[in-house]
């Protein structure tokens, strides 16, 4: 009789362990394809966005029914609220619902990024995902510059459709590069050192860690774009000031020298391209940053709607010479300063969400660098928060998918790593495993816990 219950209880907890697999796998393969579908350029088929936004939901509510206690859920959803409000009081409703449902939806990247963060293996196949995308996006640049044309035309993208086509390349990838550069090598230790020998796990981390920061710091100066350039470095900074790599210095070195030989051969007429790009001979971003304060006073409370600020910008044109406004020439989609564009399109309700978002990703981002478990992955996300800062003052737009994707993975992440902290790297208990008094579920954890420590201090060895 004493035997039946040890038998039964394993039946009673596999089942929430399944569940929290299944729900995790569901996170984890959502938000990597919509991380993969960045270097595209072009939004998804509808049935394939759909599929993904699915896989999404569900891998939230297997999460939630297995325990998982999502952070800054409350801030979220009154930002997305805030957008709602603010699309039915606009004077553009049709185009403010039309452009932002899919930023909407994206928001959902915030929660399901957070037991990835909290999983090692979850956070390997991001990682994987995330140096993909970044390879991918450097091939794309270099089709730019040596055949005029963008090579990633997807059949999963509208047909027809270019990102980009001309001998430059494209600074809305270098954009993406600046932050998912960091996100690639965040965490390497996480690793299996069964593969490999110690030492050839640590040159091979170096080597990719090297050649992905080297990179962002080339495509940065090579697409002349003033908001990359100020995003990369601010990216390098922050690394440099929370940790000793030798990543960054060895980075450092390589894109020096492979600026220099850009800056001496001419290629690509990459000094016209820079000079004319870092010099500020017109005042166009403060006319526009002028029209976006002015709209904004005329709608305080819930601004002028999201993603509207073109209709907004035309909108001004008609205003009399004595107002004092003069737009910007041509058309202009976005305010080119992301804290400005949320007071115009969605007033002072959605900026105070949005600054409520960003409280308490600073608050789980200082509890995870305080951590010698989560610090080695906590460092590079840092780094990636301070691109995304630097780059959202003068550029970006939450009227871009991928803007708003990669701004809710990486405060997720950094929530997530915040959270994880309980018994190391992916192994907090739910409450079902802490109900159970199976002594197999405890020794697992202790395990986990130990193997995590030991890849901590690895990575330390490593970086510095």
């Amino acid at each position: 009789m004493l035997s039946q219950p040890s038998n039964q209880t394993p039946q009673r907890t596999s089942t929430p362990h399944r569940v929290e697999f299944l729900g995790l796998a569901a996170c984890t393969f959502a938000v990597s394809a919509l991380l993969l579908s960045i270097p595209l350029g072009a939004p998804l088929r509808s049935e394939v966005s759909t599929a993904l936004l699915v896989f999404l939901g569900a891998g939230l509510i297997l999460m939630r029914s297995v325990g998982f206690r999502f952070r800054g859920v409350l801030p979220v959803l009154l930002f997305a609220g805030a957008g709602i409000a603010s699309s039915a009081l606009s004077d553009f409703p049709k185009q403010s619902s039309l452009r932002s449902a899919s930023g909407l939806a994206l928001l959902a990247t915030f929660l399901a990024a957070q037991p990835i963060a909290a999983t090692p293996w979850a956070m390997r196949v991001l990682r994987g995902a995330a140096s993909v995308a970044v390879f991918a996006l450097l091939i794309d640049m270099m089709a730019q510059v040596l055949g005029g044309s963008s090579l990633l035309q997807s059949r999963l993208a509208p047909t027809g459709h270019t990102r980009f086509a001309g001998s430059l390349p494209n600074p809305n990838e270098a954009a993406c590069i600046a932050i998912l550069a960091p996100l690639s090598i965040a965490g390497q230790s996480l690793g299996s050192r069964s593969l490999v020998s110690r030492g050839k796990h640590r040159l091979v981390a170096l080597l990719h860690a090297v050649f992905v920061t080297a990179s962002a710091l080339l495509v940065a100066f090579y697409s002349g774009s003033r908001a990359t350039f100020l995003g990369v470095n601010a990216a390098l900074s922050m690394m440099l000031w929370l940790t000793r790599r030798r990543a960054v210095l060895g980075a450092l070195s390589v894109s020096a020298l492979l600026v220099l030989c850009a800056w001496v051969f001419d290629l690509g007429s990459v000094r016209a391209r820079v000079l004319d790009t870092f010099a500020i001979n017109d005042d166009w971003r403060l006319r526009v940053w002028q029209v976006a304060w002015h709209s904004f006073l005329d709608a305080p409370i819930f601004g002028q709607g999201p993603s509207v600020f073109f209709e907004v910008h035309e909108r001004a044109r008609l205003l009399p010479a004595s107002s004092g406004i003069t737009p910007a020439p041509g058309g202009m989609p976005w305010a080119h300063c992301v804290p400005l564009e949320i007071l115009c399109e969605r007033g002072l309700v959605g900026f105070a969400c949005a600054a409520w978002i960003v409280t308490t990703v600073l608050r789980h981002l200082r509890r995870a660098l305080s951590h010698p478990k989560t610090r080695p992955t906590a460092v590079p996300l840092a780094s990636a928060l301070a691109a995304i800062a630097i780059m959202s003052l003068v550029d970006l737009s939450l009227m871009k998918d991928w803007c708003i994707y990669l701004f809710a993975l990486v405060g997720g992440l950094i929530c997530g790593m915040g959270r994880g902290l309980g018994c190391g790297l992916g192994c907090e208990p739910s409450p079902s495993e802490a109900s159970s008094t199976v002594p197999q579920t405890t020794t697992s954890c202790d395990e986990t816990s130990t193997t995590v420590d030991e890849s901590s201090r690895s990575v330390e060895s490593i970086v510095r």
